[in-house]
């Protein structure tokens, strides 16, 4: 046998091994069903207590403003800074999976790996990117048919236009990845019948329409898609993140488009939260913080079913909880960043619930990264910024 043969029989075994775990992963979707806890009862528990801080008389007392009589015709001179800056800043960060951006060759052939090394880390994996996949849809849909329609304020309007079309880049990126992984239409139909059926994902869902219901005020939704955004983002941003940890040279495609739509949807929540700040009515703390601790509950559930696919070697539900908990916080504190860290929605005898760094920090590379990625530069990113850092607040 020639040397050249030889490298071609190694190569379609190491192939054949591949292909095997993909194999075995759709097995494993096909025979496994997430162990759910979800109480429709208890949904509708939760989001009661919300609602019931709502002052009704006050919901529409930002519509005079948001809708002026005398509207502006011209963005410039600009009157809410902060609000075009955040805008601007998507705008300049625009990328795209179409043009070469984020390299998905190998996402197939790696996703083979990590499922022949641990199945129920590959079907987590799948069900993350399946949630987020569908949630895009819902933020766009919440910002077509609501936000950009109810505000006429230039640089609000502006920032949703910027908004709105990476969260359309973000769908095509999870749709690309799904074309990858999955190449047989057959298996991605199966898939997404799965998603669909499973109950928290609804749950999730459910949760996310309520506050697009337009009885509630302009004020109370826009933070309730703070919570989307960040909240209920941060276990499968986080878990993917930590999952590159583990598996630092594997599908190098899903782990740069999780962090650039990570920055993405980070950028996005500090959008909401400065249109909070400027509107003239604000709903009250005890909203503000059972609205944050109801989309933790409800994220923490979504958690649990993922975690009842198997263990997860290294990773543990407890600290993934507590990375949701500290999410909330940070949220809580970019709202009102003058408040003590006990009047926080998560603080006990241990203090402030921690972030795992490795599902915290992102690091946006350009072209002379490891990557080597065709983008436009990126620069680092941290969601707990300035504004919310723990360490330099307390």
């Amino acid at each position: 046998m020639s040397v050249g043969d030889g490298e071609d029989l190694e190569k379609h075994e190491t192939e054949s091994q591949k292909e095997d775990g993909y194999d075995v992963v759709m097995k494993f979707l096909r025979g496994t069903v997430p162990k759910e806890n979800f109480d429709k009862k208890r949904l509708d528990e939760t989001l009661e207590s919300v609602i019931k801080f709502v002052d009704h008389s006050k919901t529409t007392a930002n519509d005079e403003f948001l809708r002026p009589d005398e509207p502006r015709y011209l963005l410039t001179p600009i009157q809410y800074p902060e609000i075009y800056n955040l805008g601007d800043r998507q705008r300049d960060l625009f990328w795209s999976p179409k043009r070469g951006d984020i390299p998905l060759t190998k996402e197939k052939r790696d996703f083979g790996q990590i499922a022949s090394d641990d199945p129920a880390a590959a079907h987590m994996l799948i069900y993350l990117l399946g949630y987020t996949a569908l949630s895009e849809r819902l933020v766009l849909r919440n910002i077509s048919i609501n936000f950009s329609q109810e505000a006429d304020i230039p640089e609000i309007n502006l920032g949703f236009a910027h908004i709105g079309s990476i969260e359309a880049t973000h769908s095509e990126m999870y749709s690309r990845l799904f074309e990858e992984i999955f190449r047989s239409p057959e298996d991605r139909k199966f898939l997404f019948r799965s998603l669909n059926k499973m109950s928290t994902i609804a749950m999730k869902a459910s949760w996310a329409e309520k506050f697009m219901n337009p009885s509630l005020g302009f004020a109370e939704r826009i933070l309730a898609f703070a919570c989307v955004e960040g909240i209920h983002f941060s276990g499968p941003f986080g878990i993917i993140r930590w999952f590159k940890k583990r598996w630092p040279a594997l599908m190098v495609g899903l782990s740069l488009s999780n962090d650039w739509i990570q920055r993405d949807e980070t950028l996005h929540v500090d959008f909401e939260v400065s249109i909070f700040k400027i509107l003239p009515y604000q709903p009250s703390e005890n909203y503000v913080k059972a609205l944050i601790r109801s989309a933790v509950e409800v994220e923490k559930t979504f958690v649990d079913s993922l975690f009842s696919l198997g263990d997860i070697r290294g990773l543990f539900l407890e600290e993934v909880y507590a990375h949701v908990e500290a999410t909330a916080n940070a949220l809580w504190f970019k709202i009102y960043p003058q408040c003590a860290k006990e009047e926080a929605p998560f603080y006990n005898q241990n203090g402030l619930p921690e972030m795992i760094p490795e599902m915290s920090s992102i690091s946006l590379y350009n072209k002379a990264s490891q990557f080597e990625v065709n983008s436009t530069n990126y620069s680092e990113f941290d969601l707990t910024n300035q504004k919310t850092n723990m360490e330099e607040d307390f």
